[in-house]
């Protein structure tokens, strides 16, 4: 199974004209990184790291806020409608390329309310179990799965989340009917693996890599085309042959993206511009809890 999250951060405001905003000046105050996730999941974690390594490129503020629920789309809003003026920006999922297919209606257009400013991450997920599960791998999970129809359970950050979707696939490419729990962070999925209400979940290496190393939870499988260094005796999904189709899948993505209205004082500003580029250093795998994680060759545009 080939499945990496990339991250991407965007930015949003449905303003109709640009305010006065001198690009050589940017920025000369707050800047802001809003999460549409809990605090202490995967992107909180990435924007709390991006946040740090832009502080100090950009000698100003620089906080994380996190607006949860919805699949996301309460903190994408949030950022549809603020000030086109280049100081807020939403770090996203894959799951933002997927909300209009997922909504019938929403309070903002995902693809003309936002422009992408630069790829953040390539991150590979935990494919994990729980203790209380006979399963050791995914073929032994798929093996119990068809056993039982409707038996097992699988956990979510919520509906339309990315992990959601990478979830459904999982059940759609192994012919299983996995029931869907949604909780409302990362760290609750875990939970619910621990003590046995879920049975399977895709986790960011943030909470899935320590949960394994400390035995509270299995290591079924990862996403990605290799292992990972933190992981190694955890095979890929790809490996194990019930899944290998999904390797012709295509990739996922996470977005940092700054509104529409907004591509002004980004684009324009040479000192702007190579600041958030410096910025994705941050990222790098040295950066990152594993080695798995891999910056994009993205730039704003």
């Amino acid at each position: 199974m080939r499945r990496r999250e990339l991250i991407t951060l965007l930015g949003g405001a449905a303003a109709a004209a640009v305010q006065p905003v001198s690009a050589q000046n940017w920025p000369n105050r707050t800047v802001r990184i809003v999460v549409p996730y809990a605090p202490g999941g995967g992107v909180s974690l990435l924007a709390q790291t991006l946040g740090t390594k832009m502080q100090e490129l950009m000698k100003q503020p620089v906080v994380v806020d996190n607006h949860p629920g919805a699949g996301g789309t309460l903190g994408a809003d949030i950022v549809a409608k603020s000030s086109p003026d280049g100081y807020t920006f939403l770090l996203h999922t894959s799951a933002m390329s997927s909300l209009s297919a997922l909504y019938s209606k929403l309070p903002f257009d995902p693809v003309h309310d936002f422009i992408p400013v630069s790829m953040a991450v390539s991150t590979q997920f935990v494919i994990a179990g729980s203790m209380k599960t006979p399963a050791a791998d995914l073929r032994e999970l798929v093996a119990l799965a068809k056993e039982k129809p409707g038996a097992l359970n699988y956990a979510s950050s919520g509906p339309g989340s990315s992990l959601h979707l990478f979830a459904e696939l999982f059940n759609s490419i192994a012919d299983v009917n996995l029931v869907h729990i949604p909780y409302r962070s990362d760290a609750a999925m875990a939970t619910s693996l621990i003590t046995g209400d879920t049975q399977l979940a895709f986790l960011p290496q943030a909470n899935g890599i320590a949960n394994v190393q400390a035995n509270l939870i299995r290591g079924l499988g990862v996403t990605g085309t290799k292992r990972m260094d933190a992981l190694p005796s955890v095979p890929t999904a790809s490996e194990q042959d019930c899944l290998r189709r999904a390797a012709r899948r295509p990739i996922s993505w996470r977005p940092f993206s700054d509104t529409s209205q907004r591509r002004w004082p980004i684009r324009r500003s040479t000192t702007g511009s190579s600041r958030l580029v410096s910025c994705r250093s941050a990222t790098r795998p040295g950066n990152l809890q594993s080695s798995s994680g891999r910056t994009l060759p993205a730039s704003p545009r």
